[in-house]
């Protein structure tokens, strides 16, 4: 199956999975208040860390692995249904702990919950990654639409019957539940306990996805230390805004690089000698990435406030001043997450595991010195840190596809440059001619600044507007 096959059904899931974002963000947050979800937030901090035990790499390497056996999926397998219920215990067990460090008892009951996740998610990753190894991406998204959409219905419903946060736990369980029971459905894969395993059969699956575990472990830290010190010396409240504006952050991150990471993983393990291609679709598509980051972020940011005043209530209002450098932090991250996939195709699983030491440490002294000055303040060090760490990242992925840096600083010219005129040129309408907030300044001004974006989108970036026009390669 080809690659655009691939890209346009994972975008066409990450869409539906954007609209059940937005009706959370935009509708829900209208019933549920910031103390809620900074509840939430408090009990992602356990919840991702047992994910990253959940999983330990297993799914990625069936993905990567050449010649595959039916004893290599038995013994996945079984690894992952193991795990799955150690680290509901784990869960369990740890609650405590956090409920006393965040003197929330309303914590327990939430984690115990979102406990149960894990035995059900562990049943069904040998039957996704086998789908998407072949890029049956069709049957994969179909899954994930109706498990969402399902779940959201859900969600909406308890919010309004009064269930507050719990109306959000109930969605994630239901939608995990069902995707799960989809995924072993039409999987064509029959897998079981009880066979035996040749050492053979498992060479080399410790080693590859030790050192994804490890990367795992630290990219954690790495994006939950802000919660952990927000939690701490900020407010529930404040850590509620926080928590919600970061998730508008990770918008191109999660719905724009995520399309393109989860169709590349497959493709590039299928062609590893042919660097060449690989290299080229790569930055094409770091290119396009950063065609719509750019715009949609600055953007965001120089709207922030309108947003906040048009669409969210009033108790809400810290958002906008965050996302005031949390927007421009997002254009960064939607480049550096697509990184994995060409470190986890390439087999260099060490490599990624180290520049994530180098990314929790310079994320750990931006949240740490933040916190000794205002939120406002931490979300300005996290975008500096995230600039530094920008630059050894990208220059080990340059090693790998044969590229420099100044490669990619060259399209992020191409892309921010216009992007950042059209900042500048929605602010002067902002502060010198529409002052008042309304719906309708709000879309006229976003209309403006797609007018200008465009325009000079198209002066930096003709080759790429031709060749996505004419269907035709263009070479970087």
């Amino acid at each position: 199956m080809s690659l655009s096959y691939g890209i346009k059904w994972v975008g066409l899931g990450q869409f539906v999975k954007v609209l059940t974002q937005l009706v959370v963000i935009f509708y829900l947050t209208r019933i549920i208040p910031p103390e809620e979800y900074g509840l939430l937030a408090m009990a992602a901090i356990v919840m991702n860390l047992a994910n990253i035990f959940n999983d330990l790499g297993t799914g990625a390497a069936i993905i990567q692995r050449q010649n595959i056996t039916q004893e290599f999926y038995n013994y996945i397998y079984r690894v992952n249904i193991i795990t799955g219920f150690v680290v509901m215990f784990f869960v369990v067990i740890i609650s405590p702990v956090l409920v006393h460090y965040f003197q929330q008892p309303e914590l327990y009951k939430i984690i115990l919950l979102f406990s149960v996740c894990f035995p059900i998610s562990s049943m069904s990753i040998v039957h996704k990654s086998s789908i998407e190894k072949v890029k049956n991406f069709k049957v994969s998204i179909k899954i994930e639409v109706f498990a969402n959409l399902i779940g959201l219905l859900l969600a909406v419903t308890l919010a309004h019957l009064g269930f507050g946060v719990y109306s959000i736990v109930f969605q994630t369980i239901i939608t995990l539940l069902l995707s799960t029971i989809l995924y072993i459905y039409c999987s064509e894969i029959n897998v079981s306990l009880k066979n035996s395993t040749k050492s053979e059969n498992v060479s080399g699956v410790l080693s590859f996805s030790g050192y994804i575990f490890l990367f795992n472990i630290v990219n954690y830290f790495s994006r939950n230390l802000d919660v952990i010190i927000i939690g701490r010396f900020f407010s529930s409240a404040i850590l509620g805004a926080y928590s919600v504006a970061y998730k508008i952050m990770l918008f191109p991150v999660q719905n724009l690089t995520f399309v393109i990471s989860r169709v590349f993983f497959p493709h590039f393990s299928n062609q590893l000698d042919n660097v060449g291609a690989n290299r080229s679709d790569y930055l094409k598509s770091i290119h396009i990435i950063l065609s719509i980051a750019a715009p949609m972020m600055l953007g965001l940011s120089v709207l922030s406030h309108d947003l906040v005043h048009l669409f969210f209530d009033k108790k809400w209002y810290l958002i906008g001043d965050l996302l005031l450098w949390l927007a421009p932090t997002a254009i960064i991250q939607s480049i550096l997450s697509t990184t994995g996939t060409v470190f986890t195709a390439y087999a260099k699983t060490f490599w990624l595991f180290c520049l994530g030491i180098i990314g929790i440490i310079l994320m750990g002294v931006s949240f740490i010195l933040g916190s000794f000055y205002s939120i406002k303040t931490l979300t300005l060090f996290y975008f500096i840190a995230n600039i530094i760490n920008f630059f050894p990242v990208m220059y080990m992925v340059g090693k790998i596809l044969n590229f420099n840096v100044a490669t990619i600083v060259f399209l992020i010219i191409r892309t921010v440059v216009p992007a950042g005129i059209m900042f500048l040129g929605i602010w002067l309408i902002s502060h010198k001619i529409l002052l008042e907030i309304s719906y309708l300044s709000f879309a006229l001004k976003i209309v403006i600044g797609i007018i200008i974006y465009s325009i000079l989108f198209l002066i930096f970036n003709r080759n790429l507007v031709n060749s996505l026009l004419k269907k035709e390669k263009y070479i970087y």
